[in-house]
């Protein structure tokens, strides 16, 4: 869980450093990071995509070790 909490803290300081505010923004980041004027944009998009995956692929790690409550 701390993993997934730091990867949720870095990810909202990077969506703050690139204007990133609704669903609409945060689509356009993959056109950022191949074609943004500055590296600087383009790394900060490309690490906030990697992160991204990384905390959707780690919670979908931990959903599955969850115990299946339902058939309780």
């Amino acid at each position: 869980m701390e993993w997934a909490g730091a990867l949720t803290d870095v990810r909202l300081v990077l969506a703050e450093r690139l204007g990133i505010e609704d669903e609409e923004d945060a689509a356009r980041l993959d056109q950022v990071a191949r074609t943004a004027p500055d590296e600087v944009s383009r790394a900060l998009a490309s690490l906030y995509l990697a992160l991204s995956w990384l905390q959707e692929s780690l919670l979908d790690v931990m959903l599955r070790d969850l115990p299946d409550t339902a058939a309780e």
